[in-house]
């Protein structure tokens, strides 16, 4: 949680997208800091917080698509970083290695999340 106060206090747009569906018990699967009006009074860094807090891992792990996904969005918006001279950070933190789609891990899975990696 400290990671989402600095990155609040320096104003630093923040996509979480966690693997997996929470549950609506915990929040939404995807969040942001740093974005809106709603960071000015602190809102988004405390929903932020609540859902990290409150997680636990559990179920498949599929970080290919994700990281697909995450590579469309970043290059259909690459023009506009190019010409205002941003850059992207991606982190990822997970508690497993990358399952296919149906949940399970093989050397053909972690082959394409190198590959998938490599596309960044």
């Amino acid at each position: 949680s400290s990671h989402i106060d600095i990155l609040s206090l320096l104003e630093v747009k923040t996509e979480f997208r966690l693997l997996n569906y929470p549950g609506s018990l915990i929040g939404r699967q995807h969040f942001t800091i740093a974005s809106d009006e709603s960071s000015v009074e602190g809102k988004d860094v405390v929903i932020a917080k609540n859902i990290l807090n409150r997680i636990i891992p559990d179920g498949t792990t599929p970080l290919n698509a994700h990281l697909t996904k995450i590579h469309e969005d970043i290059f259909r918006i690459s023009p506009k970083l190019l010409e205002e001279r941003q850059v992207v950070s991606i982190c990822i933190a997970t508690d497993g290695l990358p399952t296919d789609e149906t949940g399970y891990t093989n050397e053909r899975t972690c082959e394409k999340f190198v590959n998938t990696l490599k596309l960044f």
